[in-house]
């Protein structure tokens, strides 16, 4: 027989995954934003920088949920992969 105290974590849990997935929609509709105006992710130090790395943490862990997964690499396709955003460039040979 379970306690009130037992019933009670059982609501709380399922009320925070609900939570929890709600904030990764949030999330995904804040990326898929600034994915379509800047067509990249953003630059270093910021907190949807630190959520990206998250992900891909869990991606990498293969802890993060089937759904969340497909999101997430949808909007990441969406990047535009051809131009440079930062780094050291190349330097071209002369031929």
């Amino acid at each position: 027989m379970k306690t009130d105290c037992q019933i009670t974590n059982n609501v709380n849990s399922e009320l925070m995954a609900g939570k929890n997935d709600q904030n990764f929609i949030a999330f995904c509709n804040e990326l898929r934003a600034y994915i379509s105006e800047k067509h990249h992710f953003p630059n270093k130090h910021t907190r949807l920088l630190n959520k990206i790395k998250f992900v891909r943490r869990k991606i990498n862990q293969g802890t993060l949920e089937e759904w969340k997964l497909k999101m997430f690499l949808d909007i990441a396709g969406m990047r535009d992969m051809d131009g440079h955003t930062g780094g050291r460039k190349k330097k071209q040979k002369e031929q």
